[in-house]
């Protein structure tokens, strides 16, 4: 695949990881590792951060970042929470952030757990690679560069609730796919370099394989933070027991005292 690739494509990834090593790796910082595309690709440019993956035993996220993490040799701290933890951080994100909509609180509940439990004070994180690389599965179809468009104008709010999460914890986020350099990058770039043959974040995928990482990491495929660590997988089964809808049953947690 590197062997194809135009020069100015390869100067291209050269600037991006001169860019990211130049701003992360003078310390330790800790990284969000699900052992997918997007935080695989930061494990190899930020060398110097210790890996953190969070998720319910024997969730996916924690398997595929234990083989990644052996693929990479390096070491993966795995923060396995339980049902308590998670309805936990419903109720404080509520707290911290007004947000009660369930698709929203699942999704951020892996960084508060993340923001609660790691020693260093800046985060590394992988988020807006799927925004602005064509990562999720509803660009593919006829209305998918629209909807990516949509999605990248909605960053903004996500990026304000993620920094009051960790602001309440005394934490800074790194956004390393959201650097200048890299949002530029990704605005050169057309539809179709995005989403090529079926494949999404084909551009990331062609920097996977320019940095060396093996197939199966290239073309793997990763689930959304909040069903790969299991916590929609459980609190659906807390709605069901409760007699609830899943929206339903968040915002009743998130607004009913322990």
């Amino acid at each position: 695949m590197t062997s194809d690739m135009p020069t100015d494509r390869k100067a291209v990834f050269e600037e991006i990881k001169r860019c990211i090593n130049q701003k992360i790796n003078k310390k330790r910082y800790a990284l969000g590792f699900s052992g997918g595309l997007d935080s695989t690709i930061l494990a190899v440019l930020c060398s110097n951060c210790r890996m953190y993956t969070v998720g319910l035993p024997n969730s996916w996220d924690i398997e595929r970042a234990k083989y990644a993490s052996r693929i990479l040799n390096r070491r993966t701290t795995v923060i396995e929470i339980c049902e308590e933890d998670v309805l936990e951080a419903v109720r404080d994100i509520y707290r911290i952030t007004g947000e009660d909509r369930g698709h929203i609180v699942a999704f951020e509940i892996p960084l508060y757990i993340l923001c609660s439990r790691v020693r260093e004070n800046r985060i590394v994180l992988g988020q807006g690679a799927d925004e602005l690389f064509g990562g999720y599965r509803k660009y593919m179809g006829a209305d998918g560069a629209k909807r990516m468009e949509e999605d990248r104008c909605a960053l903004n709010a996500t990026v304000l609730r993620e920094k009051l999460i960790a602001k309440a914890f005394g934490k800074d986020l790194i956004y390393p796919y959201l650097f200048p350099c890299v949002v530029r990058f990704a605005e050169s770039l057309e539809f179709g370099d995005k989403i090529r043959g079926g494949a999404r974040k084909a551009v990331l995928r062609d920097f996977a394989a320019y940095l060396g990482l093996p197939e199966s990491i290239v073309h793997g495929e990763k689930k959304a933070a909040q069903y790969g660590t299991g916590i929609v997988k459980l609190l659906r089964k807390l709605a069901k027991k409760n007699g609830m809808m899943f929206g339903e049953y968040v915002r009743w947690v998130a607004k009913c005292p322990k």
